[in-house]
């Protein structure tokens, strides 16, 4: 893998990352929300219980949003480059458009294997736990 190919994975996986944790605090608001409506005319309700069921939740909900944040990551980080004439720079030294291209889905598929092993047994068991605490 060349500097450049380096370059951009590293600067993709930040965005994922950055991407994932907009997208799960957003998810754990939204879902607190509307768990809170629905429960907090019930006399048990607390809202640190409100608060762990939505974030038992959000790893299944990131799992079923991972495909668009993998799109939406990549989108960013290539106009991020293109703003930076990083892609220009590299197009005009010979550097073939599938060079560049090629950690882009080389971190989907390192992405997606690490949702599918790890997140999604922790999902599992998160979802699980909501529903019989709810």
């Amino acid at each position: 893998m060349s500097t450049l190919q380096r370059y951009i994975f590293v600067r993709l996986i930040a965005n994922t990352v950055y991407f994932v944790l907009g997208i799960g605090s957003i998810a754990l608001l939204v879902d607190f929300t509307e768990f809170s409506n629905r429960t907090s005319q019930l006399p048990g309700y607390s809202v640190g219980a409100a608060l762990t069921v939505s974030a038992l939740r959000v790893p299944m909900i990131i799992q079923v949003a991972v495909p668009f944040i993998l799109l939406f990551a990549t989108i960013a980080t290539l106009i991020g480059l293109n703003r930076k004439y990083e892609l220009v720079v590299a197009r005009a030294s010979g550097v073939s458009a599938w060079a560049f291209l090629r950690p882009t889905w080389v971190c989907a598929f390192l992405v997606g294997l690490f949702f599918v092993l790890v997140v999604n047994p922790i999902a599992s068991y998160g979802l699980s736990q909501a529903t019989q605490v709810e």
